[in-house]
This record gives structure tokens, C-alpha cells and sequence, in this order.
């Protein structure tokens, strides 16, 4: 009579080999997740920086370039003294962010503009994940009257948890 299929022992030496290829390729996998994550991110950089040139040239055809805030005449776009106005709805309107989440952090004069993978999270929750960019943009000369002057876009990267 012909054997039909694979002994036991055949079958468990095939699942221990299988294990232990999985064991020794599971950290590899895991690394190239990582580095997937982290570039995806910084691809998002460069695109909102390129974003932002191509809206403060806009901007300054149209001579609002170093208003507190001004709206381009013909896109719902917003801008701040030479700058891209960092808010969520803003930059979703001057860019593609498919695949990517914004939060809004910070105040209305010095706001911040949170960048992350994922399904939507709380600002704690973004901040645990310890996977995500921050975009701000600190005001270097204040007055009375308010914020006058701010300093260029600063990224700070944070990819302890990717």
C-alpha cells in the first residue's frame, strides 16, 4: 500500500524549521516596518516644504507674503507671515495627506501641526506612539499689538517607537 501524505514527524520537523526561519526573520521584518514608517514621514517633510514654496510664491504675486494672515485670492488657503499657516485644514487644502493624520497643537499665534501614521489618536496618544513630526514655527520679536515677527519652520522628529 502507498503512503498517502506526510508522517508526524515529518510534519512537526517542517513546523520547528518554519519556526525557527520566522524566529531569525521576524526582527529583519520588524527593522524594515520601522524604516518604512520613518521614511513615510520624512517623504512628508520634503512634500510640505515643497508645498509651502510653491504657496508663498503665490503669496507674494499676490503681495501677501508677510501679512499676520492672509487668505490667497484664488485657493482656501492660508498664510502667515511668510509662511504656510500650520493648521490641519490648511495644509489638507494645500497638499495631498492621504495616508497621513494631522493634529492641531499649540496656540493661534505659535500653533504646532502634529504629523502621524495611524488611524486618528488623541494628542496623548500621538505623543505614547512616539512615532510622529512636529512642525512649528516660533515668533522671535513680540508687543503690544501681538506676534511681529516669527522664525523659519523647524521639524522636530520623533521616532523612538516606529
Amino acid at each position: 500500500m502507498k503512503q498517502k501524505g506526510f508522517s508526524l514527524t515529518e510534519v512537526v520537523v517542517a513546523v520547528v524549521v518554519l519556526a525557527i526561519i520566522g524566529l531569525f526573520s521576524a526582527p529583519k521584518v520588524m527593522q524594515m516596518q520601522r524604516e518604512a514608517r520613518i521614511n513615510t514621514l520624512e517623504a512628508f517633510v520634503g512634500a510640505f516644504h515643497a508645498t509651502n514654496e510653491v504657496v508663498m510664491t503665490k503669496a507674494k504675486i499676490q503681495g501677501v507674503e508677510k501679512e499676520p494672515l492672509a487668505k490667497l485670492s484664488d485657493h482656501d488657503i492660508y498664510i502667515r507671515m511668510g509662511s504656510l499657516a500650520l493648521d490641519d485644514f490648511n495644509v489638507a487644502n494645500a497638499m495631498q495627506i492621504d495616508g497621513f493624520n494631522l493634529a492641531n497643537m499649540g496656540s493661534t499665534e505659535t500653533p504646532s501641526l502634529l504629523v502621524y501614521l495611524g488611524k486618528e489618536k488623541s494628542l496623548q496618544q500621538i505623543r505614547d506612539a512616539g512615532c510622529f513630526i512636529n512642525i512649528h514655527r516660533p515668533f522671535t520679536a513680540f508687543d503690544v499689538e501681538g506676534i511681529v515677527a516669527m522664525d523659519e519652520l523647524k521639524v522636530s522628529r520623533f521616532y523612538d517607537y516606529c
